[in-house]
């Protein structure tokens, strides 16, 4: 959607929100957030970003303003003709869907929402790594923890982890790595990453420990203690485990 056609009553809303400026990206949303039928909007203004919405039979829009680096995306989908995003600000979540006729433009503005959470100076209270750290920042340091296991890190693992890091988070995210204990990257983790996140996190650390062939005594140890810091449940880890493995056997179990 081209800014420029923004409604005038919509820019109202946004600037009594606190938006200021033009609006640099604009998305229209399919519907209203959380599925409600209405009409949704996202607005960039800078380095700011406005969720609107103006649900059926509302006359005014709601609006949320925040600082791009409050924002984080934290699920993403496709479903038949829509993309489903979920962003989260703070303990606040905001559900979008859009259409493909809106995906460029959409794209555009995840971008720019990447660059700026992965580009937003850390806090440091003590030498300990900010507690805001997005979910790719933290995807990131949690393949460095796998791949640092066995105080190894083989050529296989580096471009594994090259090859699933969002490119703009693999700078922070390996310094949140270096900055942090597995005790601190766990309670981040926690904090901010949903059910489905932490189920990604875990298998693709499974991945990045397989990929040298090999799944050692020491991997395995610090796995697990991480599954336990996490509060993560052992049986959903165990079957996780367990096709994982599977999966990265395929060379002997379908040898001619």
């Amino acid at each position: 959607m081209d800014g420029s056609f923004v409604v005038l009553s919509l820019l109202r809303d946004a600037a009594a929100a606190g938006a200021e400026g033009n609006v640099d990206e604009a998305v229209r949303l399919d519907r209203a957030f959380d599925d409600e039928s209405g009409e949704g909007y996202l607005l960039r203004f800078g380095d700011r970003l406005c969720f609107a919405e103006r649900r059926t039979g509302e006359t005014d829009y709601s609006c949320t303003v925040l600082p791009l680096t409050e924002v984080a995306l934290s699920a993403l989908s496709e479903d038949h003709f829509l993309t489903r995003a979920r962003f989260r600000a703070g303990d606040r979540f905001f559900d979008c869907c859009w259409s493909w006729a809106e995906r460029e433009d959409a794209e555009k503005m995840l971008l720019h929402l990447q660059d700026e959470t992965a580009a937003a100076p850390a806090t440091e209270t003590g030498g300990t790594p900010t507690e805001s750290a997005s979910p790719a920042i933290l995807f990131v340091a949690g393949l460095m923890f796998a791949a640092g296991a066995d105080n190894e890190l083989p050529e296989e693992e580096e471009q594994k982890i090259r090859e699933l890091a969002p490119p703009q988070a693999l700078e922070p995210g390996v310094a949140f790595y270096q900055q942090s204990t597995l005790e601190e990257f766990a309670a981040a983790a926690r904090r901010a990453l949903s059910d489905k996140q932490l189920i990604s996190l875990l298998s693709n650390q499974l991945e990045i420990l397989m990929a040298d062939g090999e799944f050692s005594s020491a991997e395995r140890h610090m796995m697990s203690e991480l599954v336990r810091l996490l509060d993560f449940p052992p049986e959903d880890y165990a079957r996780i485990e367990k096709v994982i493995l599977l999966k990265n056997q395929r060379n002997g179990l379908f040898a001619s």
